[in-house]
């Protein structure tokens, strides 16, 4: 029994040094990191390089009268960066228009029957024109408001493409103002309803202030005419009163601008062609309607004011977002209206008091003006069917040229 055991343990012994005899020895090298050491030296796979070789660009041509040009080639465009030429791989234009094909056997369906039917999710290849349309609650007089919620429902039944994807955002909403752009029409319809006339804000019930003097203003102007020898009001007592009330109109400008620019953040990786319809009754960078005295001491304001409109115009560049603008008080007459009160005013008070509406109505475009001509779109203005400028706006988006 010791024997068979004995012999067990030589067959195990011997195996187990032949297995050992069959690795290989290993060769003599430099000696290895400690694993601490390993863990601290950056792999290879952890760095990595990008190199950007292809910028798509878009663009619009447009002759004389402003009709689109889209026969061109990429022998007509030339594009720089620093001062040096960049050489085109691709050139093409985008369609956007549908064709629209209608059957003698179709039957017409209105635009609310159409809201019937569920809408069909857009995959991001099938986006043609990114559109949002900003409404500048912030500013907006009750008259303006009406005006703009009829055009924007206009826009939704007439113009409105099944490719586009369009947002309708409120400047006063702040930062929810951004809501998930949509191409359901039951949406934008609900987003309209929500529009309304902000009377904490600088519009007024109509597009113009009345030609007036404020209550404590008035009162002195009556206590000096009737006392023997007195003098009526100067006019810098009488304008006294406007220095708050252009430090606020600075205040709102600036979150207006403060609420587009967070628009055209969201849009920045939007696909298409897009686009902001800003519809505003004015953004003023500078006023004339006080003594430049008055003015100067107001400068840093202004600058406030200014700083934003460049700061925004260069970051819609950059994004490749274009800003429309819309004067939506339309077309107005400056003279004296039903609401003006021209008592305990002289003739040339008055005089003054018509020359300052002129002067604050063509400031109040410089703005919206400054922001489309710096983006490339364009103001409409003195226009009472504000829906035929959106359509203006919409038609410039037909097309554009992929480069």
């Amino acid at each position: 029994m010791k024997t068979s055991s004995l012999k067990l343990a030589a067959i195990l012994f011997a195996i187990t040094l032949s297995s050992f005899a069959q690795k290989p020895a290993p060769k003599p090298g430099p000696p290895t990191a400690s694993p601490v050491t390993r863990e601290q030296e950056p792999a290879a796979d952890d760095v990595v390089r990008i190199t950007a070789n292809l910028v798509q660009i878009d663009a619009v041509v447009t002759d004389g009268d402003g009709r689109q040009v889209t026969d061109l080639t990429d022998r007509d465009f030339e594009i720089f960066e620093d001062g040096r030429p960049q050489k085109i791989s691709n050139l093409s234009y985008v369609s956007v228009t549908a064709p629209k094909v209608r059957t003698a056997t179709s039957p017409k369906v209105s635009p609310r029957d159409r809201l019937l039917i569920p809408p069909v999710k857009l995959r991001r290849e099938e986006i043609h024109r990114t559109i949002a349309l900003v409404v500048d609650d912030l500013g907006l007089s009750f008259e303006s408001t009406v005006h703009v919620r009829n055009a924007l429902r206009k826009f939704i039944d007439e113009t409105m493409q099944p490719n586009d994807l369009v947002a309708i955002i409120r400047t006063r909403a702040g930062s929810g103002a951004l809501q998930q752009f949509t191409s359901d029409k039951r949406q934008l319809y609900a987003a309209i309803d929500r529009i309304r006339w902000n009377p904490s804000g600088t519009g007024l019930v109509g597009a113009f202030a009345p030609i007036d003097l404020d209550p404590l203003t008035k009162l002195r102007a009556r206590a000096a005419t009737a006392m023997p020898g007195g003098e009526p009001l100067s006019m810098d007592e009488i304008n006294s009163a406007t220095e708050f009330e252009d430090f606020r109109r600075d205040i709102f400008a600036i979150g207006t601008l403060g609420a587009l620019k967070f628009v055209v953040q969201g849009m920045r990786e939007m696909p298409g062609r897009k686009a902001v319809i800003l519809m505003s009754d004015g953004i003023s960078i500078f006023n004339n309607d006080v003594p430049d005295r008055e003015r100067r001491s107001k400068d840093t304001g202004r600058n406030r004011v200014f700083d934003s409109l460049h700061q925004l115009t260069d970051f819609a560049n950059r994004s490749s977002v274009v800003i429309y603008t819309v004067d939506a008080r339309g077309l107005q007459t400056l003279g004296l209206a039903a609401q003006d009160n021209t008592d305990d005013q002289t003739v040339d008070q008055v005089r003054v008091g018509l020359d300052n509406r002129y002067d604050s109505f063509l400031q109040s475009r410089e703005g919206l003006d400054y922001l489309s001509r710096q983006t490339g779109g364009f103001l409409i203005h003195d226009n009472n069917d504000l829906a035929a400028g959106i359509e203006r706006v919409v038609n410039d988006q037909n097309g554009y040229y992929l480069i």
